[in-house]
């Protein structure tokens, strides 16, 4: 059990750490958008 929760946990951290990625990206593309125009 002890395994499988840290593996969840793992599983938490990741998925955030991608959700702030793309959000990071898709900021980044915007004002880079911003920036062109």
């Amino acid at each position: 059990m002890k395994i499988d929760r840290s593996k969840l946990h793992d599983d938490l951290i990741l998925k955030m750490y991608q959700k702030e990625l793309v959000t990071t990206y898709e900021e980044s593309n915007q004002s880079s958008l911003d920036v062109n125009n």
